[in-house]
């Protein structure tokens, strides 16, 4: 028996069409389809380029953070379906202050942009 999320059933549960046509269409979320695969094609990249000195850099000062905000965006979206609301809401706000981050590495790597203050990059 497949578990799911008690998100899923709750939505089966309700009965009237009206009810249904509440919901956002199926075709609102494919945006979401092009984020995640340009999250993919820059990791093929990254992957194919490993020897080249400027993508290892990246790996080697970005991808802690990249890594950290790929696991927090599966747990926020995890606990979401589980109806685990607080949580969920906890995952998104430190993704989005790792996204922070991992934008000022970023743009410090690129284009040599540091910022002064407590977020400043310090490396």
């Amino acid at each position: 028996m497949a578990l799911a999320p008690p998100c899923a059933a709750a939505l089966k549960k309700r009965g009237s069409s009206s009810q249904r046509s509440s919901h956002p269409a199926q075709s609102t979320f494919s945006i979401w389809g092009v984020f995640y695969g340009l999250l993919i094609l820059a990791v093929i990249l990254l992957i194919a380029k490993k020897n080249d000195a400027y993508c290892q850099r990246i790996q080697d000062e970005a991808g802690p953070l990249f890594w950290a905000a790929c696991v927090l965006n599966i747990a926020w979206i995890v606990t979401f379906s589980f109806l685990l609301i607080e949580l969920s809401v906890l995952f998104i706000l430190v993704l989005t202050v790792t996204l922070a981050l991992l934008c000022r590495r970023l743009l410090a790597l690129a284009f040599g942009l540091y910022t002064v203050g407590f977020l400043s990059p310090r490396w």
